[in-house]
């Protein structure tokens, strides 16, 4: 039998509870951190970071820029996620609402909620753990904060668009599956992180967490695209600048 512990901070449905499994502390934790998460400020986030990597300032330079969302990466996709992959281990082999991470971030409505959030976390940890690695041999290379890298544009784009299109695109997953489900009755449950959470002004905003993880979509697609650009773009400099080389030393031996 296992043993179960009450606690007395009881909100609505409840906290997930601490069994015998050590692994069910972290849906716990899950529930304090998850709805904190300022998904009103998360949407405009990539959209500022383009406008300044368009034009940087003397203080928001672009190894500035790089050194943000490499730690971002790191950080947010990699050390907050592996919680939440600790939270759907510890209810292997159950994905449901009454096992692992759906204890704390429960359904919103009905659908393949469950399922489709653990996809959102086993896309988001390998993510996180490349950047995680970048951040630690770049810190041996540099010092912690820093960058002195080359081509920062194509540094920069690449790095953003590899953690915006991948946080985006899993994270809006759970919500296609209730779309599927259910369609526009989505938004009629009590929004992302909200159905059994301690944080009440979530209740019923699901369309903000919907709409923070398609900006991040977007604007991860449009990074890419400009990573592509302006390597291209440094690509064909060198080739020119090896073609004048080529030039010079042939006019040279004229």
């Amino acid at each position: 039998v296992e043993l179960e512990f009450v606690v007395l901070l009881n909100v609505k449905m409840g906290w997930p509870g601490v069994t015998n499994n050590p692994l069910t502390i972290f849906p716990n934790i899950a529930y304090i951190a998850f709805p904190i998460l300022p998904y009103e400020l998360f949407m405009w986030l990539p959209i500022v970071l383009a406008y300044y990597a368009e034009k940087p300032t003397e203080k928001i330079t672009l190894p500035r820029l790089i050194t943000f969302i490499t730690y971002f990466g790191g950080i947010y996709g990699g050390l907050v996620h592996y919680v939440a992959l600790l939270s759907v281990l510890s209810g292997i082999p159950h994905l449901d609402e009454d096992h692992g991470i759906c204890t704390a971030l429960p359904p919103p409505t009905d659908g393949p909620w469950c399922e489709l959030l653990t996809m959102h976390i086993l896309l988001a940890v390998p993510m996180g753990t490349y950047f995680l690695y970048v951040m630690y041999v770049e810190k041996k290379k540099y010092g912690w904060l820093s960058w002195e890298g080359d081509n920062e544009k194509v540094a920069f784009f690449f790095r953003a668009g590899l953690v915006f299109t991948t946080l985006g695109i899993s994270g809006e997953l759970p919500y296609f599956g209730q779309f599927a489900k259910v369609g526009g009755d989505t938004f009629d449950g009590t929004g992302v992180y909200a159905g059994t959470t301690w944080a009440d002004w979530y209740e019923g905003r699901g369309y903000i967490e919907f709409i923070s993880y398609m900006s991040w979509l977007l604007c991860g697609l449009y990074f890419l695209a400009k990573a592509a650009y302006h390597k291209k773009a440094a690509h064909m400099v060198s080739g020119m600048d090896s073609c004048s080389e080529k030039n010079a030393a042939g006019d040279v031996n004229m």
